[in-house]
């Protein structure tokens, strides 16, 4: 099972994404949570958990904005890769002509030099289908 298996859907991708502790690179904080909560007139707590606010947010706002409100919120190119066949570079030509949404960066170590890889969008992952992207393919 691929890491992306483990989440069905956009909610649970994002819902993991939010809740997990990822220190200073955190999706988003549970003030900023309350925050979008109360721009967005939504009643929550602040006794709430993290989790709890995300997800009482996500079903009154819905998933995608939740995730546009996230820095860090994406999904990086291998897991596109994995599920539509396709090469790190056929991600990179597909965001380049604007057909994959670029949504932020992820630090990641190597030999003890920061790099950073992109991020696309949750949704895209979660709702094209494969044919779209081989026709995406064959246009590029």
């Amino acid at each position: 099972m691929t890491y992306m298996e483990q989440f069905p859907t956009a909610e649970s991708y994002v819902l993991h994404q939010i809740i997990r502790n990822r220190g200073s690179q955190n999706c988003i904080s549970k003030a900023d949570l309350i925050r979008l909560a109360e721009e967005n007139h939504v009643p929550v707590s602040d006794l709430w958990s993290k989790s709890e606010i995300a997800a009482f947010l996500m079903d009154a706002i819905g998933v995608e904005k939740l995730a546009n409100a996230c820095s860090h919120m994406g999904v990086s190119s291998y897991p596109f890769q994995q599920k539509f066949g396709i090469t790190g570079n056929d991600v990179k030509q597909f965001a380049k002509r604007g057909l994959l949404k670029i949504t932020g960066n992820e630090r990641f170590l190597s030999h003890g030099e920061a790099h950073y890889a992109l991020l696309y969008s949750v949704m895209q992952y979660y709702t094209l289908i494969p044919e779209q992207v081989q026709e995406w393919k064959m246009e590029v």
